[in-house]
């Protein structure tokens, strides 16, 4: 996700770019040339007026870019599901699928802010979502907070709001789980966890998302589930 993000701000910064000058009116040549009382010498001082301002914001969210990609992002989020018993590797177990019994599963959140600054900044009006999914194959049961979180279809839907807003740099929750296997066709599942930002749908809130993306770290550890029966 970060690299498409970073993909599409290259290929739009010019775009963008047009966008501050004449949507925003952020004309940063404009402001420097008024203060120190620079003169354009042209036919049309306007035109090249503007395409001064374009190239000056393109320039500068070109050195922003170049320095935001030295540093390290300054807030992590892992994501992990895992099962308390019977693995048999990193991110996989295997399931009975003749026994039918509750498998108790764990999804682990940890949020990690670097300072206060940056906690304020992503809490801000945005919606913080950590979405689980999974297969049609499993039959999944959780207690759901409607404080806070929702279950639909094949999707279990948790805002971690309250927890940015809160005081601590670092937080951490767990919810716990259980699933049984509706549907023995196929011999493999997965429960994958996903980490989601959310504004709305206008230009604007879409920058803030992208930049809130190359703020964030995201680590997601999926499990997978191996179903064995018998013949």
């Amino acid at each position: 996700m970060i690299k498409t993000i970073k993909f599409l701000l290259s290929v739009l910064i010019t775009p963008l770019a047009l966008f501050f000058v004449w949507v925003l009116n952020f004309h940063p040549y404009s402001l420097l040339a008024k203060h120190f009382h620079w003169t354009i010498h042209s036919k049309n001082p306007e035109t090249v007026e503007a395409a001064i301002n374009v190239a000056v914001i393109v320039a500068l969210l070109n050195i922003f870019g170049k320095i935001w990609s030295k540093f390290k992002r300054p807030v992590k989020v892992l994501l992990k599901v895992s099962d308390p018993l019977n693995k048999i590797g990193k991110n996989e177990i295997m399931y009975n699928a003749n026994t039918g019994s509750l498998k108790k599963l764990v999804l682990k959140i940890d949020i990690d802010y670097k300072n206060n600054f940056w906690r304020i900044v992503t809490a801000a009006r945005v919606s913080h979502l950590i979405v689980l999914h999974w297969n049609n194959i499993f039959k999944v049961d959780c207690e759901v907070d409607q404080d806070y979180m929702e279950k639909a279809n094949q999707n279990l839907l948790i805002n971690i709001g309250p927890l940015i807003g809160s005081l601590q740099n670092e937080v951490s929750m767990t919810h716990n789980f259980y699933f049984t296997i509706k549907n023995t066709s196929v011999n493999r599942g997965a429960f994958v966890p996903e980490f989601r930002v959310y504004r709305g749908n206008n230009l604007l809130n879409f920058l803030l998302i992208c930049l809130l993306k190359l703020a964030v770290a995201v680590e997601i550890e999926k499990l997978d589930v191996h179903l064995e029966k018998e013949n």
